[in-house]
């Protein structure tokens, strides 16, 4: 298997996805391309917008918030969004290696800062039965299953998606809101079953992780729901903003 990948790259030397220069083994993006991909911002918890930690935006002040706080590499546009649609549309899920190293380096920078507490597991935002057959994976789940395992955290698969709901990308805002209302139902026993193995004076604390964030909506719900189960902190992890 190793002779045939190997003769394989010698017939077809592996090339950056962005800019079509020659790379090394195992690289997705030149050191250049790589470089301008990422520019992490403190943002609002819900929509993203970069206005201070764990503030809300003056667009946000007066929604209710369940996410205390929020990581995204990038704004989701340009060769960022590129990446993240081959990731998902092209699947290609060779990448998660590409974006799970920087989402932990993140996350193990704020909770060193003490900005964020040590998350008592990781949890992925679940897809659409629908989106879930077409695609054949995941996205969410994958990014979490790797990220889990690289800082030690348990992976808490608790969230069930149970309505297919409208893509978000033709609605607005408030369409957003009322279109996830109900997308999502706790397994009760699993999420009190994972968090009883934790000590009692520990802090019940969360991560949700994702591919993007843009009105916050899915990822503001999910929290909700998470939050109904007696989850007392929680943070979202996501790639593009």
């Amino acid at each position: 298997m190793k002779f045939l990948k190997s003769w394989l790259d010698y017939l077809y030397p592996p090339r950056c996805l962005l800019c079509r220069k020659l790379l090394g083994g195992g690289e997705f993006v030149c050191d250049p391309c790589l470089e301008s991909l990422f520019s992490e911002t403190e943002a609002c918890p819900i929509c993203a917008y970069a206005y201070g930690s764990g503030r809300e935006c003056p667009e946000c002040s007066h929604r209710e918030l369940y996410i205390d706080g929020m990581l995204a590499l990038g704004p989701y546009g340009g060769n960022l969004k590129r990446l993240i649609q081959d990731f998902k549309y092209q699947g290609k899920k060779e990448l998660v290696n590409l974006f799970t190293p920087y989402l932990v380096r993140g996350i193990n920078a704020r909770i060193q800062l003490g900005q964020w507490l040590v998350p008592c597991g990781v949890i992925p935002i679940p897809l659409c039965a629908g989106r879930l057959e077409e695609r054949g994976f995941n996205q969410a789940e994958l990014l979490a299953e790797e990220a889990s395992s690289q800082l030690g955290l348990p992976l808490m698969n608790v969230l069930v998606r149970v309505k297919d709901t409208e893509s978000q990308a033709r609605l607005g805002r408030r369409e957003r809101a009322v279109n996830l209302q109900g997308a999502f139902r706790l397994r009760e026993e699993k999420l009190s079953d994972a968090l009883k193995e934790k000590p009692i004076s520990q802090v019940k604390s969360l991560l949700l992780i994702d591919d993007i964030f843009t009105s916050g909506a899915t990822m503001n719900e999910a929290a909700r729901v998470l939050r109904q189960g007696g989850v007392e902190i929680l943070y979202a992890a996501v790639i593009g903003r």
